[in-house]
């Protein structure tokens, strides 16, 4: 080896000395782990998600048993997703940072810049936590607390696990009757009223299916039995929603001829939203137009036609 070399090698070790140093795991003083919520998700009153440090946060809250959207007026959150998150929030443990050195926070994705997800964890007793979150993979973050220069690799969901869209809490339907299990709809503006009942034969007016304008009333039925949620306009209705008077349309099902099991209320139009309050329920949803357009648009005598002209008896030879 020349002496040019000598040096030059030497510095290249130093060099990655240096790297490794930097980013090897930071001794600490124990390396228990220790789960990220005390108590687990149990012990969790309230949640906010935000995508970025400049985002509009997703706020989620406790309310009894149940969990509630809070930044969609208190409308009863999602379930499936609701599971998603607290079984991730109470499963997730932090045992050996992977490093305790700041510098090393934007490449990992946990300062409050470049964080993919920043969580702030509020517990019955008001204690708040913030997380922020970063992508090491599929199924495991890089997590930092606040206040702290440890970063932890947690395993057992990512980033994506937490939505950080107000919809993505929401059911997707407010209501969802299957249309080949019902017996009846009615359908009513103003006085107006037109009830269906399936028999043997089909769906009917008065149990006569001869009656029933067969393509417009399955496009109805369709529509009217499937309200998907595009935004919750309000915790309770006021005179802007439309929903008392005769500029209403009031539709109801039942699971047989006789029974009413389910209704709700189409009122104004709101912005890009049509109101709609399903009874029982103190929520205004606004849905979009186009899919109620059928129920809205199709005149009333289009739903029906005329019965059959009796043949009369043929008189004997």
């Amino acid at each position: 080896m020349t002496d040019v070399v000598r040096p030059l090698t030497g510095l290249l070790a130093v060099q990655l000395g240096l790297a490794a140093w930097t980013w090897w795991p930071a001794p600490t003083s124990t390396d228990a782990t220790r789960p990220l919520i005390d108590g687990g998700a149990d012990a969790l009153s309230a949640l906010s998600i935000r995508g970025g440090a400049d985002d509009v946060p997703v706020a989620l809250a406790r309310v009894g048993d149940a969990w509630t959207v809070a930044s969609a007026h208190g409308y009863p959150a999602k379930a499936t997703q609701m599971d998603k998150v607290l079984t991730a929030l109470g499963e997730a443990t932090l045992g050996r940072p992977v490093t305790e050195n700041a510098t090393s926070h934007a490449k990992l994705g946990v300062d409050d810049a470049s964080a993919q997800r920043i969580l702030t964890l509020t517990t019955a007793d008001g204690t708040e936590t913030t997380a922020f979150l970063g992508a090491a993979g599929r199924d495991s973050v890089h997590l930092r607390l606040q206040g702290d220069d440890a970063v932890y690799a947690v395993s057992g969901f990512g980033v994506f696990t937490f939505r950080d869209d107000t919809r993505g809490y929401l059911p997707t339907y407010a209501v969802e009757a299957a249309a080949d299990t019902l017996g009846r709809l009615e359908l009513q503006r103003g006085d107006d009223l037109l009830a269906f009942v399936r028999d043997g034969e089909g769906w009917g007016v008065d149990g006569d299916p001869t009656r029933v304008a067969t393509e417009a009333f399955t496009a109805v039925l369709d529509k009217a039995t499937r309200i998907r949620i595009d935004e919750v306009l309000a915790a309770s209705p006021t005179p802007e929603h439309g929903l008392a008077g005769d500029g209403t349309v009031r539709v109801s099902w039942g699971l047989s001829p006789d029974t009413t099991d389910g209704s709700y209320v189409v009122g104004a139009e709101v912005g890009d939203h049509v109101a709609v309050q399903v009874d029982g329920t103190p929520h205004v949803i606004g849905v979009r137009r186009a899919g109620l357009a059928p129920l809205l648009d199709t005149p009333w005598d289009a739903l029906t036609q005329p019965r059959p002209e009796a043949t009369p008896p043929s008189e004997p030879p």
